[in-house]
């Protein structure tokens, strides 16, 4: 051990060498958690995306899942500066995965939030089918009727 991280606790006239420097270091590694949401451009949380966090000086970290509550959580993040970027995979056709996005001021035992707003496009489709009458039994196409169709608000939104 170096001199300069050492020092001597006299006990009943005996030398005690006790190390005392920054290389010494007790309990677990600091580490703080990320939580947030992933999000569509066109509104509402895209469940089933996956989530990777990659501290500033440390590998990847597992894939996280966004939850049917549309959240996702990584605990056990590396401090490493308390910075990092975040990338979001798994999405449903029509959305693009982004950039990484960066975060910081993760600190020992705490956690932050960052949210994601993935670019989506909304699907398009067609609805066809015949407008008929059944009058005595006997089933006939109407012609000139006009349709309109308005898909549910949870069908704006791409899930997976």
């Amino acid at each position: 051990m170096p001199r300069h991280l050492e020092r001597i606790l006299r006990v009943g006239g005996c030398a005690l060498l006790v190390g005392c420097g920054a290389s010494h270091h007790d309990g677990p590694a600091p580490t703080g958690t990320i939580f947030g949401t992933v999000s569509s451009s066109l509104g509402g949380p895209i469940i089933g995306a996956t989530v990777v966090v990659t501290p500033s000086s440390a590998p990847a970290l597992a894939a996280a899942t966004v939850s049917a509550a549309g959240i996702y959580r990584v605990g056990q993040v590396p401090l490493d500066g308390g910075d990092g970027k975040i990338g979001v995979g798994t999405l449903p056709s029509g959305c693009t995965i982004p950039a990484p996005t960066p975060y910081s001021g993760l600190t020992n035992g705490d956690s932050i939030t960052v949210d994601v707003t993935v670019d989506c496009v909304a699907p398009v489709g067609t609805v066809a089918g015949t407008i008929s009458t059944a009058v005595g039994g006997v089933s006939t196409a109407l012609a000139n009727i006009k349709v309109t169709v308005t898909p549910a608000a949870a069908a704006r939104s791409p899930q997976s």
